[in-house]
């Protein structure tokens, strides 16, 4: 059966393991099922899991490398002396970020984005580094920064990646991360006029 042809596929792993690591000399019988050695359908399907967190863990690593590589490959940093540069500091001084992070423009940007953990950068495409809302693009950017939103995203997608096998936390993870942005929108318009909200809700 197929269970059996995976439970023998996988003792030969283990066994391959245990001789590399010296757990199994070469000359020492090899564990098998027909020596007494067997897989339970808990074991099998622990495998199963560990290779499936492991997977997804490897594809959101590689994700995130990827798209900040290619960010950053067809990207250029904005002086700080530029108007760009100027009102992002303004608006870190209005809001009380001290740490002002690099104003960032790239043809690969689809959307405004903060990317980065440690050193986070604002990434823009290079059409609204002159549109007429900028202000409120990177507030919306800095409130992400501000409340550690980049960090929360980080929490979200280690319960998805553990949790791999469920389609109820690929579905929380989606709907937390409109969450956030919904928050994110909130906070920012709460204290707009109503000329700016209409704007910014086109």
């Amino acid at each position: 059966t197929h269970l059996t042809g995976f439970k023998n596929a996988l003792t030969k792993t283990f066994n391959d393991y245990a001789r590399k690591n010296k757990l199994l000399k070469d000359n020492e019988e090899s564990l098998s099922p027909a020596s007494g050695f067997s897989l339970s359908a808990v074991q099998i399907l622990t495998g199963i899991w560990i290779l499936g967190m492991g997977f997804s863990l490897l594809r959101l690593i590689l994700d995130y490398h990827q798209v900040k590589k290619l960010l950053m490959a067809r990207g250029r940093r904005i002086s700080r002396q530029s108007p760009q540069g100027r009102l992002l500091r303004q608006l870190c001084r209005k809001m009380q970020i001290r740490k002002i992070p690099p104003l960032m423009v790239s043809r690969s940007a689809p959307t405004p984005m903060a990317i980065g953990f440690f050193n986070p950068s604002i990434v823009l495409a290079p059409e609204l580094l002159d549109h007429e809302n900028l202000d409120l693009i990177l507030m919306h950017e800095l409130i992400h920064l501000k409340q550690k939103d980049l960090w929360k995203k980080v929490l979200l997608s280690a319960a998805q990646t553990i949790h791999w096998f469920n389609p109820l936390v690929w579905l929380m993870n989606n709907q937390a991360e409109n969450d956030i942005e919904m928050a994110c929108d909130q906070r920012l318009l709460k204290d707009q006029p109503k000329e700016v909200r209409a704007v910014y809700g086109r």
